[in-house]
């Protein structure tokens, strides 16, 4: 409203016509919650007078009644200083409003000449007026335009006609709070973000999964696609995002929906759309992952916990760069592996590289020997199954912890690639972040035998190569020997190498 008035109200009072929503929620017979959400684009005033009475109910008992808005607002050149407190009850308080604004004349013909027109009587509508200031408003305020039309101060107000010895007669005036409508691009400033985020999907919509969404869409995200396969169970609502009328379906789904009803979903929300996909991503061939992501998606962030998740990621017919988010420990350790440039280091690098460092982190040490004499049923990564004992406070810890090193790669802040690991106490106290850069690793093709297609690589990280090679220089002998430390994995085909002591 305030960029259009801007552009015609040069040389005289501008009027704009368009659509309201009256919303509001009744409970036992009581109105709980009432507010008016404006739409664009502008009507024409036949549009207007023939427009019909439409009503429609939503979810939770929510109702929609369309009604016409009307706006008016003096010439932009005249600008006024002056401010009127006085509340307005009534039209004619309304009509000194619109006179201080310079539009009393235009207030007036719409009220009295086309209002009556339409075919339903009594009727409301929304009525906003536009005082053009001396100085843009405070940049404090959400949502208002930028540079000069922000000069335009907006009061709105709702109107009620009624019959009166048969004719449309003003029966009352409420004034109307104005706030910006919810859009991705209103989040992304809150959240302090210059540019949007890009597009991305998260794989694996459990406890963790569910809360990075939902950071990622308070951030301002303007598409989210969601793949998981499992429906959401009772026990999920001790770390979930979801709540219990979602129970027995399916999580991704449920989800989709959850995230639009911050934003108002199809009605009231603007620049987010999310998908929904119920795969099993290690079973999808390349065009079956590529429907479940979509070409918008630019980066997968995978929240699965799941091995056969990440070794399908890893594939080279999957370009997409990945993160991956695991919690390790029973709760202890937050894991964020982000790949970087080219897709190197990959997270099955970063995955094995983990274990490099635990020779100078305790934490990671202590870890390692938990694990040894777990049972098996309790050990490895993430918190899906239901053996797993952890509160959804040290869940939704991890994952705020992981969201700045997320957003910074989904703004193109970064494009090393590194692990984040994250501390918590037994009595989960945060304890520290700590972030490792980790270079690209060389990757070098391994001749198994002559004719087979099942070639397998050589993954090595650059300091244990460089090691290796500078070992080899410095003897006099043709050859030169050692132990290589770390894993291989046969279905991708793999040695990962990440240290090499020469012997």
């Amino acid at each position: 409203i305030q960029n259009q008035a801007h552009t015609k109200s040069a040389t005289g009072p501008t009027t704009l016509l368009g659509i309201a929503d009256v919303v509001f929620v009744e409970r036992n017979g009581q109105t709980i919650r009432t507010y008016i959400d404006i739409h664009a684009p502008d009507l024409a005033v036949s549009a207007v007078i023939s427009l019909p009475l439409k009503q429609k109910t939503l979810e939770d008992g929510e109702k929609r009644l369309e009604l016409p808005w009307f706006f008016a607002c003096g010439v932009r050149d005249s600008p006024v200083s002056l401010r009127d407190y006085a509340e307005v009850q009534d039209e004619t308080g309304l009509l000194r409003k619109a006179e201080l604004a310079g539009c009393k004349e235009q207030l007036q013909q719409y009220l009295h000449n086309i209002l009556p027109r339409r075919r339903h009587v009594p009727v409301g509508t929304c009525v906003i007026l536009g005082t053009w200031r001396p100085d843009q408003l405070i940049p404090d305020i959400p949502g208002l335009a930028t540079g000069e039309p922000r000069r335009l101060e907006l009061s709105a107000y709702f109107v009620w006609l009624d019959n009166h010895n048969g004719k449309p007669h003003t029966k009352s005036v409420h004034q109307l709070r104005v706030v910006a409508r919810p859009t991705s691009a209103l989040l992304a400033k809150m959240a302090g973000f210059k540019t949007p985020l890009r597009p991305c999907a998260i794989v694996g919509c459990g406890a963790l999964g569910s809360k990075i969404g939902s950071f990622l869409v308070r951030d301002g995200i303007g598409y989210l696609a969601l793949v998981d396969p499992d429906v959401f169970a009772p026990h999920n609502l001790a770390r979930h995002e979801l709540k219990q009328p979602s129970v027995g379906l399916y999580k991704a789904k449920e989800l989709k929906r959850e995230y639009e009803r911050v934003l108002g979903g199809d009605q009231g929300g603007m620049n987010f759309s999310s998908r929904a996909k119920t795969f099993n991503i290690h079973l999808l061939d390349r065009r079956g992952l590529d429907e479940a992501l979509h070409n918008k998606t630019e980066l997968i962030i995978d929240a699965t916990a799941d091995r056969r998740a990440l070794i399908r990621l890893c594939r080279g017919d999957q370009k997409r760069p990945v993160i991956r988010a695991e919690l390790a420990d029973q709760g202890r350790l937050g894991l964020l592996y982000v790949e970087g440039r080219d897709r190197s280091p990959r997270i099955d690098d970063l995955e094995a590289s983990v274990y490099l460092h635990a020779q100078s982190d305790s934490a990671l040490v202590e870890w390692l020997k938990r694990e040894r004499r777990l049972p098996e049923i309790s050990t490895g990564l993430g918190c899906a199954s239901p053996t797993m004992v952890m509160p959804d406070s040290q869940v939704a810890l991890h994952a705020a912890s992981f969201m700045p090193a997320i957003t910074e790669r989904l703004n193109g802040v970064t494009t090393h690639g590194g692990i984040g690991i994250n501390y918590v106490t037994s009595e989960g106290y945060p304890s520290g972040w700590k972030w490792l850069t980790v270079p690209p690793f060389t990757v070098l093709p391994l001749d198994t035998a002559t004719g087979r297609e099942d070639k397998w690589e050589l993954r090595i990280h650059p300091e244990a190569l460089s090691r290796a090679v500078e070992k080899l220089q410095k003897q006099d002998a043709r050859e030169s020997g050692g132990y290589l430390y770390g894993r291989y994995e046969l279905a991708l085909r793999t040695l990962t190498v990440v240290e090499a002591f020469a012997v």
